[in-house]
């Protein structure tokens, strides 16, 4: 009698971790890569009012990336700061890391961005090292069933990142294929 018992458990375990796992969304293939051209059109993320750490962040940022490799970043708080790029390059790493020449990290706050942009460094945490930074920023591109269009693209935590919060930021795609500026600067 109990091993009849513990045969129904263990199949009962077994339909509820196969159940699981067809709620978890598309498994048939969480390694996918992307083309460039699966990329292009225009993403935003709406950074609402959240705290990074120490920092408070608020606004809507907005990429154009275009199929000639050219990407546009838009950034405004809502309280009157605005920052619109010139089209600086973009390209794809490995079918998932996009990288976004001359580019600005806006997560950790204007004042932060600013400072990327000039290439110094960033204390974010006191006791914690300083991060270099660089002249490019990186977004992760994941596959998402739960999204339109099944793709988003994520600000990873820096390195000091929350490993319980896998990214900090997530755009959207809003508009496919990206509009073709009349003028390029």
């Amino acid at each position: 009698m109990i091993r009849k018992w513990l045969q129904i458990a263990m199949l009962v375990v077994v339909l509820m971790s196969a159940l699981a796992c067809l709620c978890v969304g598309d498994i048939s293939n969480p390694f996918k890569t992307f083309t460039p051209a699966e990329l292009v059109g225009a993403w935003r993320a709406d950074y609402g009012i959240r705290d990074y750490w120490t920092f408070q962040v608020t606004g809507v940022e907005t990429l154009t990336l275009r199929a000639d490799g050219t990407y546009q970043q838009v950034y405004m708080d809502g309280k009157g700061y605005e920052y619109i790029s010139l089209w600086n390059k973009w390209y794809l790493e490995r079918g998932y890391i996009l990288h976004l020449e001359g580019g600005r990290f806006y997560p950790m706050g204007i004042e932060a961005a600013e400072g990327y942009a000039r290439g110094g460094v960033l204390t974010v945490w006191p006791g914690i090292d300083p991060i270099e930074l660089s002249d490019e920023i990186i977004l992760f591109v994941q596959h998402s069933s739960t999204t339109p269009g099944g793709v988003t693209l994520e600000y990873p935590p820096p390195p000091i990142g929350d490993p319980d919060n896998p990214h900090i930021v997530t755009f959207y795609r809003i508009a496919t294929p990206a509009p073709m500026a009349t003028v390029s600067p």
